[in-house]
């Protein structure tokens, strides 16, 4: 019985260790509208700054002025004019794009620039979006600080710099937090915390900051299948703390406690002061960039880093593909249309 009992446990662990290793060489990196594989090697490049890559070869690209869907020649199918910025989603049934945009306000002879939440249905049409000037009085009165004028057209103020919008995904049990429910949306910003709104952006449900982070600089933050909340801590550390650390955190959303934390180790010290993000790719593997540093994938079961890409710099980082199934990188694809 007892070898049996070792037979069995020894099975699991090869199997785990043979799952780990083929997860790894399946899939893709996107870094904005770059194209690697899990490697680093590059494979692609698209025209835009945020680019979403759909099932049938179609592109979705935006950029500071534009966001358009492009065929499978490159051809533009639909494009709309707009200011986006850091991050466009595709929601989890693949049928919306989510995207941060801006609203540019005169205000006492200046230029201020607004946050802007907009749901993009897949043929070009505004489905919903909202403003952060028309979400609440507590924007209205916040100054954020100097902007990149070049990044957003010379405006120097702002209200809000939000960096992240994800739609919460389909739950594989129903969760005790109310508003931690599939189709609302989850938008972060750099100071202010973290906004949960409604599945058409008209009313703030929930606003929170995760005390684990000095002044809410955080990145990246979204809801898990399972329920819990995922974020890039750019601040964890307190004011007084000699050293300054960045994190990998996933929170329970009841008590805000922290289930899963990684702040570096030996070798691979993890701090960016201004960028991250961070992605589950599945209970064991986290895939996390510090845009400068590199991209690195952790294994959870291991307990270390086992993969570390140094060859990419950008400011969108190595994340992997939402949707990993590129038909353009296949060989009959190829020959089609290439």
């Amino acid at each position: 019985m007892e070898l049996l009992k070792i037979f069995i446990l020894f099975f699991f662990l090869i199997q785990s260790s043979f799952l780990s290793a083929t997860t790894l060489e399946t899939g893709y990196f996107q870094a904005g509208c770059l194209l690697f594989d899990y490697q680093g090697k590059f494979l692609k490049s698209f025209p835009g700054y945020f680019c979403i890559f759909l099932d049938d070869g179609r592109v979705i690209s935006a950029n500071e002025r534009r966001i358009s869907m492009l065929g499978l020649k490159g051809e533009v199918e639909w494009s709309i004019e707009d200011h986006h910025h850091h991050q466009i989603n595709l929601s989890p049934d693949g049928k919306r794009i989510l995207a941060l945009g801006s609203s540019f306000v005169p205000e006492n002879g200046e230029i201020i620039r607004y946050d802007k939440f907009v749901i993009y249905s897949l043929d070009g049409k505004v489905i919903h979006q909202n403003t952060i000037k028309d979400l609440g009085k507590d924007f209205l009165n916040m100054r954020v600080g100097d902007t990149i004028k070049e990044y957003y057209r010379g405006v120097k103020w702002e209200r809000s710099h939000f960096n992240s919008i994800f739609e919460v995904p389909p739950l594989k049990k129903p969760s005790s937090v109310a508003w931690i429910k599939e189709g609302n949306v989850v938008v972060n910003s750099f100071y202010l915390g973290i906004y949960v709104l409604t599945p058409d952006l008209s009313k703030v449900l929930h606003h929170f900051k995760p005390p684990q982070s000095l002044v809410s600089r955080i990145h990246d933050v979204q809801v898990l299948e399972n329920g819990n909340i995922l974020l890039f801590n750019n601040a964890h550390y307190k004011v007084n703390d000699p050293f300054r650390l960045s994190a990998l955190l996933e929170l329970d959303p009841l008590t805000m406690k922290p289930l899963f934390t990684f702040t570096g180790e030996e070798g691979i010290p993890l701090y960016s002061r201004h960028c991250g993000g961070v992605q589950k790719l599945d209970e064991n593997f986290y895939v996390f960039s510090t845009m400068v540093n590199g991209t690195y994938i952790y294994s959870k079961r291991e307990k270390k880093v086992v993969r570390t890409i140094h060859e990419m710099n950008h400011f969108q980082g190595l994340m992997p593909l939402q949707n990993p199934r590129l038909i353009w990188l296949s060989e009959q694809f190829k020959k089609t249309h290439l």
